[in-house]
């Protein structure tokens, strides 16, 4: 807000609201009502982000699902609990990556063309199918990629998600706005800030350890 009215004052434009008594940036009065506006808007726009976080950890204490649209592949979110379980179809197919990941040997990008070809359905696939099942599809919201598109960055987040062996964390990490470039940013959270939701297992502890050896390898050669 004063960034913006700063700009205008550099160009000898001042801002009158037709509709606010009293904030008119070319008076000393209505400049300080509209600075002062502008503070409790963020004062009430950082209540709302804080009450939000405070809810939405608390359900994750509780079990709930609060990750965002989808929970990891191989999980559905029950509609009545809001809790984590297993997908049959999708569950088959974390096993088939993570059996060619570490005992087949395949790369990330060999797996991702296989599913490719496979004509595997993503996540966002199977719910546009069921939004289109219930008559609630109101537009696609795959922008770039094909139906059955498989990212290779998406593979390698599914080797390395830990709700595989039973624990998915909540609160891992934060966005927020840089002050100087003004972009959002993603930052990874103190581990102690992480919230433990207990899920059914998919693949056990010893092959997706085996699976983190291979994605570090990969990432230092």
């Amino acid at each position: 807000l004063l960034d913006a009215i700063e700009e205008l004052r550099k160009i000898g434009v001042g801002f009158i609201a037709s509709q606010e008594a009293g904030v008119d940036t070319t008076t000393p009065m209505g400049n300080f009502m509209i600075q002062f506006l502008g503070i409790i808007a963020e004062m009430e726009r950082n209540n709302i982000m804080e009450r939000t976080a405070s809810g939405r950890q608390s359900a994750a204490l509780a079990g709930r699902w609060v990750g965002g649209r989808y929970p990891p592949y191989g999980y559905d979110v029950d509609s009545e609990t809001q809790k984590m379980r297993i997908n049959p179809e999708e569950e088959q197919i974390v096993k088939k990556v993570f059996d060619w990941f570490v005992n087949d040997k395949l790369t990330t990008y060999e797996i991702q063309k296989r599913l490719f070809e496979d004509k595997v359905p993503t996540k966002a696939d199977t719910k546009v199918r069921e939004l289109k099942a219930s008559k609630k599809f109101k537009k696609e919201f795959r922008t770039s990629n094909a139906e059955c598109f498989w990212n290779e960055y998406t593979v390698t987040r599914m080797l390395r998600q830990p709700a595989y062996t039973g624990t998915y964390f909540y609160g891992k990490k934060t966005k927020h706005r840089d002050p100087k470039t003004k972009k959002w940013v993603t930052v990874v959270n103190p581990r102690e800030l992480w919230v433990p939701i207990t899920c059914i297992p998919i693949i056990g502890i010893e092959i997706w350890e085996k699976a983190q050896v291979r994605v570090r390898d990969n990432v230092r050669f």
